[in-house]
């Protein structure tokens, strides 16, 4: 991986936006980040740690970390970082925003990006969304987690300095951290789990087969089997029980059946015995009783026939009363006649005089349909009229109104430019004050770093051990951050209420310029109109008579067609009375002989009351029922005595043939079974046997009930015995790891310690290929030599074999420089194992923030030697330092400079 690009803004000290091109230092180059100390230079490592994960390399600070202070809300807080991974270019994008809602009220939101560059620079998006796809896609192509990309990428020489004097516990934490190797002491704490948890499972079964055995009443599983097979042999002697006694009992219901059979058959044949001699007497009685029939048959003839003749004379009566009755309404059609007439005679008076009111209306419609259409004809030329002087009224109404509005543009400008110069007096006061807070600031870290200085004590930035010129308190005092950040609210409402009084300002200046322009042509617009007072009364004049025309003008066409609809009502009234005449005559003719006919009929009739005709149409009606359903009842009774002789003999036949085939069943099944049949003996013994065969099923059940339990229990035992051998055989396998995880092992080392002195031997071999070169193969980096065992951390005590001497050496024996090339040379060599474990791609860049003031000229050229030889190998390095030499050294530079407000600004140098 090589930076190409890195774009900040509002990031740390970097308040403007700063763009860095990386591609001028060339493939393989070295580069000098120079600057004040504290002025960003470590700023710019942790934007590129930030682009890829979301977090700085500090203390992993976030975007609430890592934002400027003094950047205003509503500037962006955005990280850009273009680089290299093979053939292929990648873009991480993080940016933070403020955001309004509807309601007014401001939320911080974040967007993550992460993009895919082609030869044309056109982007591909590969993730986004969510700030922790973005850092997996980061992980992903790097093969590095935070952790160790801090550690492969930026080099801080104070946590390996810390790794090299540190004793084994410490190292041993240190180191677990930065491999990860808590996974090997998570893997002893599973075996161990496992182990305990195959120790319980073998447990639990024991206590689980030794529980079932007592509930089963068993000592052990051969016990148990031999009582399955005791239950096994109850059973089939209780089945073969059963089977016998069945025989039995089908034996004795087959002769109950038989008895019952016996006892039913001799019953039926008495009963048909008793049937037979019942029917014969009943059939005896009704041929005894068979010539009243006949006599009932000939009486309900004779009834018959008289009522027919009442039947008749009703129908004669019937004719006489339709007669009169027709005649009498003939009679009533004949008044209603001369009624219709009469109503008809009003009715063509009534026509006679509407129609005489029709033609006087007819002539008042004719004048006033001339006064509207006159009245249509005007209404044009007073509309025209009305709008010529409502435009006059308009004018001078507005001209008015523009008069207004200049005096009181004038009055709103002048108030305007005096709230504006209050804002601006405003404003200068708060951002004077606000410059003289952040001044103090800025010098507060340099402060602060000075009141930690002691003579002859290396400085933590610079390695000098004189401070000749420490950071003094200032005159005035700084505002504690809670009153600076509404300081800086209050500079920037006021800066912002001054641009909005400065807009007001222009706004009601050009307003005034343009009631002015405005002004001048409505009043030459008006110069050549009336007065307003004549014009309002020449217009109240015109608008009354356009509201009169237009009034009458409206009533035009609706007095039109009322005039067609009186003509065309008197001419339907015309139409009306020849109708009516017409019918009054044709009236007059049928009363006439509807009363002709109502006279000749009445006089033929020999009596002219309805009412008696129709009583005695009533009587003879009732007689003529009555004699009828006597007939009827007569004979039906004589035909029902018939049928009730013909079905006693025909009972009386039956009961002969059902007494016949009663006596000749009993005498066959006599026949058939020739032994005496004891009933109640029969019943008897069955009742025995069903109760015995009850017996014996209940048995069975309880029998085959323990003998399932049982066999339940012993395949759950056989089961169990199974599961315990085969826990017993993984809990031993288990054991022994565990306890060979855990230190019980020829070298007695736990697998966590063993696991970190072999990954630091493989560190110390690549590092002393660095330190070998750097003090020319007079020092090495070896493990101490110190027991081992136990759980406790130990045997990652380094020491240094010294060659002159061959002799090792403590650490702390070394000089600052010669401590600072050891650390430095563990940090090479870290980061290419760190590299070649973490399987990562190949990592092209390294940036080593390093305090190389405390070297001499010698050592300062063996550090330099040992960066070419890293150089040599095709890697981009950078070196963060502000020490001058090395600016003499290293000629191409990211230089760090600071603006008169305290912010950061950078800038690529090359020579």
């Amino acid at each position: 991986m090589k930076p190409l690009r890195l774009l900040i803004q509002a990031f740390g000290p970097y308040l403007e936006r700063t763009e860095l091109d990386f591609t001028g230092f060339g493939p393989g180059g070295i580069f000098l980040i120079s600057g004040p100390t504290g002025g960003g230079k470590t700023s710019l490592l942790d934007a590129m740690c930030f682009a890829l994960y979301c977090r700085a390399t500090g203390e992993g600070r976030d975007f609430a970390g890592m934002r400027c202070m003094s950047a205003p809300p509503e500037l962006d807080t955005l990280i850009e970082f273009d680089f290299t991974l093979g053939d292929s270019v990648y873009r991480f994008c993080r940016r933070q925003y403020t955001y309004t809602k509807r309601s007014r009220e401001t939320e911080l939101r974040e967007t993550h990006e992460c993009f895919l560059l082609d030869g044309d620079g056109r982007p591909e998006l590969l993730a986004g969304g969510s700030a922790l796809s973005v850092t997996h896609k980061a992980e992903e192509l790097l093969h590095l987690n935070y952790r160790q990309f801090r550690q492969v990428i930026v080099l801080p020489q104070g946590d390996f300095l810390k790794l090299l004097r540190a004793g084994s516990r410490e190292k041993g934490e240190i180191l677990r951290t930065l491999f990860s190797a808590e996974v090997w002491e998570r893997l002893r704490e599973q075996f161990r789990e496992r182990e305990k948890f195959l120790e319980n499972e073998a447990r639990d079964a024991e206590n689980l087969r030794d529980t079932l055995l007592r509930q089963e009443g068993a000592q052990d599983t051969e016990s148990l089997e031999q009582s399955v097979a005791e239950l096994e042999k109850e059973l089939s002697e209780l089945i073969t029980r059963l089977d016998q006694n069945g025989k039995k009992l089908s034996e004795t219901e087959t002769r109950l059946k038989a008895a019952g059979e016996l006892l039913r058959l001799d019953r039926a044949a008495k009963e048909a015995e008793a049937r037979l001699s019942e029917t014969s007497a009943r059939a005896e009685t009704l041929e005894k009783s068979a010539h009243k029939t006949d006599h009932m048959l000939k009486e309900a003839a004779e009834l018959q026939e008289k009522s027919t003749a009442a039947a008749r004379e009703r129908e004669r009566l019937n004719g006489s009363l339709s007669q009169l009755t027709a005649a009498l309404d003939a009679s009533d059609k004949a008044k209603l006649a001369r009624r219709e007439q009469n109503n008809l005679k009003k009715e063509l008076e009534t026509a006679q005089k509407e129609q005489e009111d029709i033609t006087k209306r007819l002539e008042q419609g004719a004048e006033y349909e001339g006064r509207c259409r006159e009245a249509n004809l005007r209404l044009p030329e007073l509309l025209e009229r009305r709008q010529a002087l409502e435009g006059q009224c308009a004018a001078l109404e507005e001209l008015a109104r523009r008069r207004a509005a200049l005096t009181e543009a004038e009055k709103a400008l002048k108030e305007t430019e005096a709230q504006a110069e209050r804002r601006r007096v405003e404003w200068e006061t708060l951002s004077l004050r606000l410059k003289e807070q952040e001044a103090l600031l800025r010098s507060s870290a340099a402060l602060e770093l000075a009141g930690t200085l002691e003579e002859a004590r290396p400085c933590p930035v610079c390695g000098s051990v004189h401070h000749p010129a420490p950071a003094r308190n200032p005159v005035r005092s700084a505002l504690s951050p809670r009153e600076l950040d509404v300081l800086r609210a209050g500079e920037k409402g006021a800066r912002e209420a001054l641009s909005e009084a400065q807009g007001l300002v222009k706004a009601r200046a050009d307003s005034l310029k343009t009631a002015r322009e405005s002004l001048s042509r409505q009043e030459e617009l008006c110069k050549d109109g009336p007065a307003p007072e004549k014009a309002a009364a020449l217009l109240a004049e015109v608008t009354a008579r356009a509201a009169e025309a237009r009034k009458l003008a409206a009533q035009l066409q609706k007095a039109g067609s009322r005039l067609e609809e009186l003509r065309a009502r008197r001419e339907a009234i015309e139409q009306e009375r020849a109708q009516k005449m017409s019918r009054l005559s044709a009236l007059n003719a049928r009363a006439g002989e509807l009363e002709r006919q109502a006279e000749g009929a009445l006089s033929r009739l020999e009596s002219a009351d309805p009412r008696a005709l129709e009583r005695a149409i009533k009587e003879q009606e009732t007689l003529a029922d009555s004699l009828a359903k006597k007939a009827v009842s007569l004979r039906e009774t004589a035909g029902l005595r018939a049928q009730e002789l013909a079905g006693a003999r025909e009972a009386l036949r039956l009961a002969k043939e059902a007494g016949a085939a009663a006596k000749a069943g009993l005498a066959g099944f006599r026949a058939e079974h020739p032994d005496p049949l004891d009933l109640p003996a029969l019943t008897k013994a069955a009742k025995d046997l069903r109760e015995e065969s009850q017996r014996s099923s209940q048995a069975i059940g309880e029998t085959r009930s323990a003998l399932r339990s049982r066999r339940a229990a012993l395949g759950s035992i056989r089961e169990l015995d199974q599961k315990i051998s085969g826990l017993s055989a993984r809990f031993s396998r288990v054991s022994r790891l565990s306890r060979a995880l855990s230190g019980s092992n020829p070298m007695k080392t736990p697998i966590l310690q063993y696991v970190l002195s072999v990954t630091l031997d493989e560190v110390l071999v690549s590092a002393n290929r660095f330190f070998q070169r750097l003090c020319r193969g007079r020092y090495a980096l070896q493990l101490a030599d110190c027991p081992r065992g136990g759980g406790a951390m130990g045997g990652l005590d380094l020491e240094v074999l010294d060659g002159a001497s061959m002799l090792p050496r403590s650490i702390e024996t070394l000089s600052g420089g010669e401590q600072f090339l050891a650390s430095l040379s563990l940090a090479f060599g870290l980061s290419e194992v760190v590299q070649s474990h973490s399987g990562a791609v190949g990592l092209d860049s390294i940036f080593i923030d390093e305090g190389f003031g405390s070297l001499d000229s010698e050592t300062l050229d063996a550090a330099m030697k040992a960066l070419a030889l890293l150089q040599s190998g095709g890697r981009m390095i950078g070196v963060i330092s502000h020490v001058q030499e090395l600016q003499s050294r290293i000629t191409n530079r990211l230089q760090v400079t600071q603006t008169p407000e305290g912010h950061a600004r950078a800038k690529v140098i090359i020579p």
